[in-house]
């Protein structure tokens, strides 16, 4: 999918990439899957950013919800996830938390397709309703990163 948009807390400690790419899948035989990116770096001379990162599902929840790490998880949810989906990174995640501190969360929302087709209400929506979170939030800093990827 390609990521839209992409929000830090303020003040931003980066730029993030753009043109930004990624996709999950199942590993075969395991119950693991494999995020796997790509974006163009925002430098002056900016070159192709790759990587690719495990991620161990937590199951019994309506949405899906990965470790990164012990500490760190990432949740992916829609209401129409053919067309878009949005993203949450929380560091010094709990299991059984029920929040995450906005200065330990990126967010970010991801289409398919083209801008044309993206349901921009839609996603507003899902986002509010699942975060509490909206676009405009003073305490976030959003990136449109969404574009044709040139270097990767």
């Amino acid at each position: 999918m390609s990521e839209v948009y992409y929000a830090l807390p303020r003040p931003a400690p980066y730029i993030p990439d753009i043109n930004y790419k990624t996709t999950i899948t199942k590993d075969p035989g395991s119950s693991q899957y494999t995020l796997a990116s790509k974006g163009e770096t925002p430098t002056a001379n900016p070159t192709c950013a790759s990587g690719s990162v495990s991620l161990t599902p937590v199951y019994g929840i309506n949405r899906a919800l990965f470790f990164l790490t012990n500490t760190a998880i990432q949740v992916t949810w829609s209401s129409c996830p053919t067309k878009y989906t949005l993203n949450m990174r929380c560091a010094n995640y709990k299991m059984g938390q029920k929040k995450c501190l906005i200065k330990d969360t990126v967010f970010s929302v991801y289409i398919h397709g083209n801008m044309n087709d993206a349901p921009i209400t839609e996603i507003i929506e899902d986002l509010c309703r699942a975060t509490g979170v909206k676009f405009g939030s003073p305490t976030l800093e959003w990136y449109f990163s969404f574009g044709e990827n040139t270097l990767c």
